[in-house]
């Protein structure tokens, strides 16, 4: 074996990666994968005159994507029998997130039996329902992207999401959160196979931050209506009109509401997965989110009293659990002066 410069230790012949193509991935994440795969490969060449990672792929019976999008990449045909030490499963489009999990069923036998065997799994983004519906990720903390929480949570009760991390790691089953957090995910992979330097000099190549700490800041609140729940409807149509008043109570709005408070909170938190409380909370910080973003001139109080909150010391506290920033890096980071052009050396 050739010695690996940047492990400092015997190197192994080549670690078998295996990307799953799934129905209905995205094109992005898989491009992603694959890219900074073959910029390792092209690396580790230059320095030992042979690649790292021995990348194949494989998609669903009858389903011929994998062989046109990606021919130069080794076949691995549905159902035979490999090993790889490291299985990744991309992101695939959420606009009916049950759909594809369905189309993508057969997948499940797969990722369960070569990770009983011993292969390490890593997912991508929304590629965790997939890895949550093989039960891989019950009791386990995992991540994914932070605007699909809501119906992950819904779907799969029993994995202990943390829609703040930007990865997670436990017992060789790897998530990682939304859209270029795969590129921390694999940052990380890199690392952990290849070594410190490697990691480093990709990260580099692809002007990567590896210091990202969080994704919280990523997330938007979107009212969510799909339910069809009429009487949940009724009761968040109050929460949004009302949630700058300070002194508005969720009793006060269910009050005139033709159900018992105790079924209505009951049926609120099964349509929403959040107690009318929490959705209040997320209503306000979400409009202190667009106040911070679109006007510069407005002081942090005046948004805080705008959005319904009296005490700086709660606004701040719940402001920063629900972004993972202050209001005012949250405005240094998201509103930038129109006239105040960056600077370029």
């Amino acid at each position: 074996m050739r010695r690996n410069p940047y492990l400092g230790a015997e190197a192994p012949t080549m670690i078998n990666v295996l990307l799953l193509i799934t129905a209905k991935h995205r094109l992005i994440s898989t491009a992603v994968i694959l890219d900074v795969l073959d910029t390792v490969n092209f690396f580790h060449e230059q320095e030992t005159g042979r690649p790292f990672f021995d990348v194949g792929i494989t998609g669903l019976a009858g389903d011929h994507t994998a062989a046109t999008l990606y021919k130069k990449y080794r076949r691995v045909e549905p159902g035979a029998n490999t090993q790889p030490s490291l299985l990744l499963i991309p992101a695939f489009e959420t606009t009916d997130i049950r759909a594809a999990l369905s189309e993508n069923r057969s997948f499940i036998p797969v990722i369960r039996e070569l990770q009983a065997r011993g292969t390490q799994v890593a997912s991508f983004c929304t590629g965790a329902f997939l890895l949550a519906e093989t039960g891989l990720l019950n009791n386990r903390r995992a991540t994914t992207h932070i605007q699909m929480s809501r119906p992950f949570s819904m779907l799969f009760p029993e994995v202990q999401l943390d829609v703040s991390a930007v990865i997670t790691h436990e017992n060789g089953i790897y998530t990682g959160g939304g859209a270029t957090s795969t590129f921390h995910l694999l940052i990380y992979l890199i690392e952990k196979y290849c070594g410190k330097p490697m990691a480093v000099k990709v990260a580099k190549f692809f002007a990567i931050d590896i210091d990202r700490i969080g994704q919280s800041y990523f997330g938007v609140i979107q009212p969510e209506r799909a339910h069809g729940d009429e009487l949940v409807i009724a009761l968040q149509e109050k929460i949004e009109a009302a949630f700058s008043k300070p002194s508005v109570t969720i009793e006060d709005m269910t009050d005139s509401l033709p159900s018992c408070k105790r079924n209505l909170l009951r049926r609120f938190k099964k349509a929403l997965n959040l107690t009318p409380i929490e959705y209040l909370q997320r209503t306000r910080i979400e409009a202190a989110r667009q106040m911070l973003e679109e006007d510069r001139n407005e002081g942090i109080s005046d948004v805080m009293f705008r959005c319904g909150y009296s005490d700086p010391k709660t606004f701040r506290k719940l402001f920063k659990r629900n972004t993972g920033l202050t209001p005012k890096a949250y405005r240094d980071k998201y509103n930038r002066n129109p006239q105040q052009q960056p600077e370029l050396f």
